[in-house]
C-alpha cells in the first residue's frame, strides 16, 4: 500500500487501528490501553472538522513504492543514514522530504500523503512518540491520502499490504488475545502493533509509556 527499493530502518510509533476510529469528526489522543501499549483512542469533540496547517515547503515528491521501511531496535536508518532516538520531525523531513500537512489535535500529527506515513508528537517540536504506516486509505483528516505501497521489514520478514497472519507470526508478532485483529511484538521499551483485516491495514512502532 520496481526498481531496487531504498531501505529505511525505522523505530517509533503506535498505531491508531482503523477499527477503533468511528467515522466522525473527533479529537484524538494517545492513551495506554491494556498490555499492548498505546492505541489511538477517539475523544468526541464539538469540532466540525480537523484544522490542518499546510507545510510551507510543499509536500514530499517521492512515492512509497520505492521504499522499504525496516523496524530495528532503537534507531531509524533512512537511505543509509542512521537516526538514533529520540527522533524529531525535522530529522525525518531531511530524509523523506517535507511533510504535506500537520494536524494539531490532542497530539500533533504530521503526515506525508504520498508516502502513506504519519507521525505523532505530544506537542510540536517534541520528540516523535509514534511512527505509523498506512496500507489503506482512512477517513480522518490526519491520515495519509495515499496508501503506502512499499515494504515494511521486521524480524527478517517483508510485510506488505497483502500479508497474512502467518507472515506476521513469522516476523515475531503474536495475535492479541482480546482484540484478534491486532498483532503485537515487544522490543524492550518499544512495541510494534499491526492491524490485519483481509490484508495488512496499518503497522506502527512506538515507545511504551510507563
Amino acid at each position: 500500500m520496481n526498481d531496487e527499493p531504498t531501505v529505511l530502518r525505522v523505530q517509533i510509533s503506535y498505531p491508531g487501528p482503523s477499527r477503533t476510529m468511528p467515522k466522525l469528526n473527533a479529537q484524538v489522543t494517545l492513551l495506554p490501553v491494556m498490555r499492548f501499549g498505546l492505541l489511538c483512542v477517539v475523544i468526541l469533540s464539538n469540532l466540525t472538522g480537523c484544522s490542518t496547517d499546510p507545510v510551507p515547503q510543499g509536500g514530499s515528491s517521492a512515492t512509497s513504492e520505492t521504499h522499504t521501511i525496516e523496524f530495528a531496535e532503537r534507531e531509524l536508518n533512512i537511505n543509509q543514514k542512521t537516526l538514533p532516538f529520540p527522533l524529531y520531525v525535522s530529522q525525518l523531513a531531511e530524509v523523506l522530504g517535507p511533510p504535506d500537512r500537520e494536524v494539531m489535535l490532542e497530539n500533533n500529527v504530521t503526515t506525508w500523503d504520498e508516502l502513506g506515513i504519519m507521525v505523532y508528537e505530544k506537542k510540536r517540536g517534541e520528540p516523535v512518540i509514534s511512527f505509523a504506516v498506512a496500507f489503506r486509505e482512512m477517513d480522518f483528516d490526519f491520515c495519509p491520502s495515499t496508501p503506502y505501497e512499499g515494504v515494511v521489514r521486521f524480524g527478517g520478514v517483508d510485510l506488505k499490504a497483502d500479508s497474512t497472519s502467518s507472515d506476521l507470526n513469522e516476523a515475531g508478532l503474536s495475535q492479541d488475545q482480546l482484540l484478534d485483529f491486532l498483532y503485537v511484538a515487544d522490543q524492550g521499551e518499544y512495541q510494534i502493533i499491526a492491524e490485519l483485516d483481509d490484508g495488512l491495514v496499518e503497522i506502527s512502532i512506538g515507545l511504551i509509556e510507563k
